[in-house]
C-alpha cells in the first residue's frame, strides 16, 4: 500500500481569438501559484479551494505560444493567464495536444 497522495488539477476554462488564448484557472483562495509558460506547455501548481488542497496540473498545448508576451492577471477566485500563439492564424480544435476529454478543461463561454 502506497501514502502517495494523488495531486488534482485545478478548474480550469480556456477561449480563444485568431491570435490569443485565454486560459483560466479556478482556484479560490490560492496566494502565490507557479504559473510557468513553455512554447508548448503551461505548468500551474498552487494550494488552495474549499480543503485548501494542492492542485497541479501540465497542459501541453495544441499549438506553439509565445512565452515572452504573456500576461497572466490575478482576479480574487481565479487566475488568468493570456497567451499569445506563434501564428496567428486559424482558430485550434482543442486546447491540448492530447485528443483527450479532460474532466477539469472547459471551453470558457462568457
Amino acid at each position: 500500500m502506497s501514502g502517495d497522495k494523488k495531486i488534482t488539477p485545478p478548474p480550469v476554462l480556456w477561449a480563444q481569438r485568431k491570435s490569443h488564448l485565454y486560459v483560466t484557472f479556478c482556484l479560490e483562495d490560492c496566494k502565490d501559484p507557479t504559473i510557468n509558460i513553455e512554447a508548448e506547455k503551461i505548468y500551474f501548481k498552487g494550494v488552495g479551494g474549499t480543503e485548501h488542497k494542492e492542485h497541479e496540473v501540465i497542459i501541453n498545448l495544441y499549438g506553439e505560444v509565445d512565452p515572452e508576451i504573456t500576461i497572466k492577471n490575478a482576479k480574487g477566485r481565479l487566475f488568468e493567464v493570456i497567451l499569445y500563439k506563434k501564428k496567428e492564424g486559424p482558430f485550434w480544435p482543442r486546447l491540448t495536444k492530447e485528443n483527450n476529454k479532460f474532466h477539469w478543461l472547459k471551453m470558457d463561454f462568457n
